[in-house]
């Protein structure tokens, strides 16, 4: 079932691509294996195609790890839904209940509702504070559940409070089930409407009861966005400004719907070194940004010698052992780390799974993808990386960028590509009156609603 994947690879190398990827193999006792593979294109002593090379190392170990590292990640998931759907409306009872009747775990608002505490009512089972007539209806929905009938069912309950009155309540219940299809738990919301039945006079004061619980949702909505948005503003402000001298710098980060994990920086190390460095964290939301401010505020802070910072891969190798994926969350994340030397016009980069950048050198050449061997920092903990240079011709432009740039869908559901992008950033490069505003501009107009799917940062370096 290989057997086509690495026919094509091989057809990539044979063009002239240099190609690491995942792959399997079987072995002469029939026994499959899982390789990381490095491919490229063998030359003659004349310089002419004759062949290719394949270097591999077997990986199954690692791929092991990796599959048993998602499937733990899967069961968190899973006990935060449950965390999260239990607790998500503090002011509405809800509870995990066990298939046998027992109360697995309980919110404030349903302690409240029937008069006990957390601990006493963890105790009990719904079946001994629900009463007779409703209690056999309840019975047979239950039973319907357990048989896979049915997964959900809503239905108005007579309750005993701990004090011995009777209240009722709007129970709805639905159910979490395993891989075997069998019902692990039943998650349950309680409305108490006791006054309701009581007294129609009062359905007046209820559903302004329900306006009120809808205004603190929103409430919290709103504070929630505005949190994020706070924490957005904070990640920008990370960012540096514009740089003049001898190298040009210029930038543009545009945010993605959701708080991402994208983070960037360039700055003299001394009055011959250029240090510029792009990050992007896999993933949305507030653990992501923390990840790529971690990694920035470290490469800031001294921690590593300006003799490592020259170096960018040993910069990468330091970051791999200080951020693995396991320790932060299942994160991890590319970069593209580039030194640039005034003195002898050199750029020395290494990439780690980063997008390639971008080099125009001219209103008519080819732009060069300037891409490195690396696969995400974090991944895999013995991942050695490569250090590659160039040197950059006098007026030559660099674009960095993030894979926000080119991943989001066309308003006509086709999907932007690397390849459109490219072509967009050389177009735009050969005008030769361009700026990184106008390329954001270009780049939100084809996105819809001018919303990206991931962060978008644009990096444009101009060299005298």
């Amino acid at each position: 079932d290989e057997l086509a994947r690495q026919g094509a690879i091989v057809a990539r190398v044979l063009s002239g691509e240099n190609v690491l990827a995942r792959s399997r193999v079987i072995a002469v006792d029939g026994s499959t294996h899982w390789i990381h593979l490095h491919g490229r294109l063998f030359r003659n002593a004349e310089g002419h195609p004759d062949g290719l090379t394949v270097a591999f190392r077997v990986i199954d170990d690692e791929v092991r790890i990796t599959e048993e590292a998602e499937e733990a990640r899967r069961l968190q998931a899973d006990s935060d839904a449950r965390y999260r759907r239990l607790m998500d409306n503090s002011a509405v009872g809800m509870c995990l209940v066990t298939p046998e009747g027992r109360y697995e775990a309980v919110n404030r608002a349903l302690c409240d509702f029937f008069g006990y505490d957390a601990e006493t009512l963890t105790t009990k089972t719904w079946q001994e504070l629900t009463t007779g007539d409703t209690l056999e209806r309840d019975l047979r929905n239950v039973e319907d559940v357990l048989a896979g009938r049915i997964d959900r069912f809503r239905v108005t309950n007579q309750y005993i409070h701990a004090d011995g009155h009777l209240t009722w309540g709007d129970l709805s219940a639905s159910c979490l089930r395993d891989a075997r299809g069998q019902v692990e738990y039943f998650v349950s919301q309680v409305v108490d409407i006791t006054a309701e039945v009581e007294s129609r006079r009062q359905i007046a004061q209820r559903d302004q009861q329900n306006r009120a619980l809808a205004q603190r949702l929103q409430a919290q909505t709103d504070r929630l966005r505005s949190e994020l948005k706070v924490a957005g503003a904070y990640v920008n402000s990370l960012l540096p400004g514009d740089l003049d001298g001898p190298v040009q710098v210029s930038h543009r980060y545009l945010p993605s719907r959701e708080l991402g994990g994208d983070c960037f920086d360039y700055r003299w190390i001394d009055d011959d070194h250029l240090l510029i460095y792009l990050i992007d964290v896999s993933g949305h939301g507030i653990a992501p940004a923390l990840e790529s401010i971690s990694v920035h505020n470290l490469l800031r802070s001294g921690s590593l010698t300006t003799s490592t910072l020259l170096e960018p891969a040993e910069v990468l190798a330091e970051l791999n052992s200080k951020f693995p994926m396991d320790q932060h969350g299942g994160n991890y994340f590319t970069m593209w780390y580039g030194i640039y030397e005034a003195s002898t016009r050199t750029l020395h980069y290494a990439s780690a799974g980063h997008p390639p950048a971008l080099l125009f050198a001219g209103s008519h050449a080819e732009p060069v993808r300037l891409a490195g061997e690396g696969v995400p920092v974090g991944m895999f903990a013995e991942t050695e990386f490569s250090c590659e240079t160039f040197a950059v011709p006098e007026g030559a432009e660099i674009l960095l960028y993030s894979d926000g740039a080119f991943e989001f869908p066309l308003p006509d559901g086709a999907a932007w590509s690397l390849d459109d992008f490219v072509a967009l950033s050389d177009a735009m490069s050969a005008s030769g009156d361009w700026t990184v505003d106008d390329l954001a501009r270009k780049l939100q107009a084809r996105t819809v609603a001018g919303l990206f799917s991931d962060d978008c940062s644009l990096l444009r370096l101009r060299f005298s």
